[in-house]
């Protein structure tokens, strides 16, 4: 019995990191991005990088794949560092993260607008 609740303590966790990553993703591409808002950590630092590239060079590159590109040099300081549980969450929560970034593109709330009241 208890090998059966500690499947559900992973499950649970799993679900709870993929359920936060595809709120965030929702917040980066509905509230940040179309407002030119910058988020703090790894996202913003992922969405400056993007938006400097695309300056330079004329790439059109993903923020969520600088993002996976930054967190990919961490991963492997946690997993050597922190243990296979917390490398596995983190593993869970960049990929999703990345993906959500990626896919979720709801534009439904562009609340800062040019327009004078």
């Amino acid at each position: 019995m208890k090998t059966k609740s500690k499947v559900w303590d992973y499950v649970l966790d799993y679900a709870l990191v993929i359920v936060g990553t595809f709120l965030m993703g929702v917040s980066f591409n509905s509230i940040f991005a179309p407002n030119n808002i910058t988020p703090s950590g790894f996202s913003g630092l992922s969405a400056i990088v993007s938006y400097f590239i695309g300056l330079w060079t004329g790439l059109n590159v993903p923020a969520s794949i600088i993002y996976l590109l930054i967190n990919v040099v961490l991963y492997i300081f946690a997993f050597k560092k922190l243990g296979k549980r917390f490398a596995i969450s983190a593993l869970v929560g960049i990929l999703s993260y990345s993906l959500f970034m990626e896919i979720c593109h709801f534009n439904f709330m562009n609340i800062f607008t040019d327009d004078n009241l």
